[in-house]
């Protein structure tokens, strides 16, 4: 995959370093050409600035990517209903006309096992 600045992405693996994420944080990883991106905020702050300094995007994230299924100690899949849901949210942002001609910016923590299911 690239980002919005034409640069590849790295892979993720299922324990990255903190430092690791950093080259990651706040870019902006195209999904649907010209409508919405996957991106990743080390903090609220961080978002607020995002928000203000680029009012042509519409930036939204949920709890979703949070949930999911325990595989023994470890990490698991998010649930089928869990992804129904998020269609549902992101069908109706995409349909929302007081923000039809901004950009759809989906964000998510820094946390690997957080990003694995919001992408």
């Amino acid at each position: 995959p690239q980002s919005h600045d034409s640069q590849p992405i790295p892979r993720l693996r299922a324990h990255v370093a903190k430092d690791d994420m950093e080259p990651l944080i706040g870019r902006s990883i195209e999904i649907i050409y010209g409508r919405l991106s996957l991106s990743i905020h080390r903090d609220d702050d961080y978002t607020r600035d995002c928000i203000t300094s680029k009012p042509e995007c519409f930036y939204f994230s949920s709890w979703m990517h949070e949930a999911f299924e325990k595989c023994g100690t470890r990490f698991g899949p998010v649930k089928l209903s869990t992804v129904v849901r998020f269609c549902e949210l992101l069908h109706s942002r995409m349909q929302d006309p007081r923000i039809a001609d901004r950009h759809l910016v989906y964000y998510c923590d820094p946390d690997t096992a957080h990003l694995t299911n919001a992408a």
